[in-house]
């Protein structure tokens, strides 16, 4: 099995450049071996790479030890003339989110904790779990969530009179 595997999957067009060690953190340099991408402007593929930026991202807790991803992102030239970017980044849907600091699966996890236990309890819980996240940051995590608009009721029974009174 190769490391590449072990942090993503094996269907995934991400590469491990290298694993380090430090004493309780590990850091995870990345790279996509994407040829391409298109423009989120305009999308039109393109093939001419611009160049690369470094992001910084906390995953989830691996092996006791916190883990932090150096994604090495590439930026791409967009040669549509119609389009108003010359130059954009490359999107990666499935693990991060632009402008994001964290990878979808350490938000999920900080998401469902702090629904089930709250700001204080589930950043005590994090805290054991090698996972550094203040109270405030997991509440808007919750606030940032979209909420269903509800749905309109026809006709409401005896039962359902009672909930409606409490709210």
């Amino acid at each position: 099995m190769h490391s590449e595997e072990l942090v993503f999957g094996s269907s995934d067009n991400l590469e491990v450049l290298s694993i380090l060690r430090l004493e309780d953190q590990l850091i995870v340099s990345v790279q996509s071996r994407s040829k391409g991408c298109p423009c989120p402007a305009c999308l039109v593929f393109s093939s001419k790479l611009h160049s690369y930026y470094l992001r910084k991202l906390k995953d989830l807790p691996a092996f006791d030890n916190k883990v932090s991803l150096r994604l090495r992102a590439k930026k791409w030239r967009c040669f549509n003339a119609e389009c108003p970017r010359r130059i954009f980044a490359e999107r990666f849907q499935h693990f991060f989110k632009p402008y994001k600091r964290t990878t979808d699966r350490l938000r999920e996890k900080l998401l469902n904790t702090a629904l089930l236990l709250g700001g204080r309890p589930a950043e005590r819980l994090c805290r054991t779990l090698n996972v550094s996240v203040s109270s405030s940051s997991l509440i808007r995590i919750i606030q940032q969530q979209s909420v269903f608009a509800p749905s309109f009721v026809d006709a409401i029974g005896i039962d359902d009179s009672r909930i409606q009174e409490r709210y």
